[in-house]
């Protein structure tokens, strides 16, 4: 029984300990943040940025397909004929393309 006792005093001198203590600051998680990106084709003395052939290639397809929920898109960028064509959700067409 005096074991027990011992036992229980330990406990409750650990447990006064801890309320007399301050909390601990707890640290807020880091936020992941993505990094900025771009893609840029050079080609012919011409930039093209990615991000606008894409969001062509979207507007372009949204006004065709009207209320079509997009998503996939893929884009296939040919510089040597000054086009971009794109693949909207598994559909594709040799009308689905932007002018670069």
């Amino acid at each position: 029984m005096a074991v027990k006792a011992n036992d229980a005093k330990k406990t409750a001198v650990k447990a006064e300990a801890a309320k007399a203590e301050p909390a601990a600051e707890k640290k807020a998680p880091a936020k992941k943040v993505d990094p900025k990106t771009s893609i840029v084709i050079e080609y012919a003395d011409k930039k093209i940025e990615a991000k606008k052939v894409i969001a062509a290639a979207t507007k372009a397809y949204k006004k065709v397909n009207k209320g079509e929920v997009i998503k996939k898109v893929e884009v296939y960028i040919k510089p040597e004929e000054n086009v971009a064509y794109y693949v909207v959700n598994g559909k594709a067409s040799d009308d689905y393309k932007v002018e670069l």
